[in-house]
């Protein structure tokens, strides 16, 4: 099939609803078109729509709502759901693929769907928001596939990937996680930030150093001390950085 000098139709629709700067109106009615037109491709461009970010933040949510409303309604189709994981596996924002993906998938499903897209980011430092999306993703699912999440995310080079992974090992830490929580608190190279929230986790947990370690890092020393070889929190202001 030979596509004209401006490209196929599902082209020339995908631009228009990943134009930040278009009109709600004229974004709202190529997702429409791509939505009648239910083919994989049209699918596909479609719901690349979830991984951009319109200019206005109120439409911006106002479409992805709606796109995710119309997944959810198609979501015995397999052509909408191939291409809902190619959205997740690839685009860079998903925290509304996401939320359509855990109201039409199997959990087994969908978490070997966040696993692999989160695995296949490691080296990807480009990928910091998605990463964070799908930390979030695994912190509402909990258990083992949290720790595996959170034990990933702590080896990140990105802050902010970092304090999520610090976050889903408080709620998810087991006996294998504690010395690596351990390393990072005492790992030089952190920020002072990164620190503080590790040893705050560490002194809720309420949990030793394998490695009997109690040097404290020295841009906490007004934050922490040691008591039977466990972390106290000295300062109430001593909480979760913001991220």
């Amino acid at each position: 099939m030979v596509f004209g000098l401006f490209g196929s139709k599902v082209d020339r629709l995908r631009k228009q609803v990943r134009e930040p700067y278009s009109q709600h109106e004229n974004r709202k009615e190529a997702m429409i078109k791509l939505l009648n037109l239910g083919t994989p491709e049209a699918y596909e461009a479609l719901l690349s729509r979830f991984g951009v970010n319109a200019s206005s933040v109120h439409y911006d949510e106002v479409e992805k709502d709606w796109l995710a409303d119309r997944v959810i309604e198609r979501g015995d189709d397999e052509d909408m759901i191939a291409a809902l994981r190619q959205v997740i596996l690839n685009e860079e924002r998903l925290s509304k693929a996401l939320e359509a993906a855990e109201k039409t998938m199997k959990r087994a499903d969908y978490e070997t769907l966040i696993m692999s897209a989160l695995e296949r980011r490691v080296d990807d430092h480009r990928a910091g928001d998605a990463k964070v999306d799908l930390l979030g993703a695994f912190r509402q699912l909990g258990g083992e596939a949290a720790r595996r999440a959170g034990i990933i995310a702590l080896n990140d080079r990105n802050d902010d990937v970092i304090l999520e992974g610090i976050d889903l090992l408080e709620n998810a830490a087991g006996e294998e996680t504690h010395e690596t929580l351990w390393n990072l608190f005492h790992d030089p190279y952190q920020a002072p930030r990164i620190l503080r929230r590790v040893g705050l986790c560490l002194a809720n947990l309420a949990i030793t150093d394998p490695q009997a370690r109690e040097g404290i890092p020295d841009a906490l020393h007004d934050d922490f001390k040691f008591e039977s070889g466990r972390l106290i929190a000295l300062r109430t202001r001593t909480q979760p950085v913001a991220h």
